[in-house]
């Protein structure tokens, strides 16, 4: 896939399919502010991992419940990474 730079000039760079894979991910995991879905009960809640996480404590936080966007982007990555 070829894209457009913009510095002073632009120019455009070739990109691999893993790269805008990569990209496309990135993007679509920052809109939900989590980096996965995880069921607790009958809820189904966007988590992370718990940067600050040590030993014996919570890997992973909550970040909030999962809405029906949250879902469809999770859905779109899990495609993206079952196609690789």
């Amino acid at each position: 896939m070829k894209v457009r730079v913009r510095e002073i000039y632009s120019r455009e760079v070739e990109l691999t399919r893993d790269q805008v894979d990569e990209i496309t991910i990135k993007r679509l995991t920052s809109l939900t502010d989590g980096e996965f879905l995880r069921k607790k009960g009958d809820v189904l809640f966007v988590m992370k991992n718990d940067p600050d996480h040590r030993h014996g404590s919570v890997d992973e936080i909550a970040v909030r419940e999962a809405t029906p966007m949250d879902i469809k982007i999770f859905e779109v990555i899990n495609v993206i990474n079952q196609s690789k």
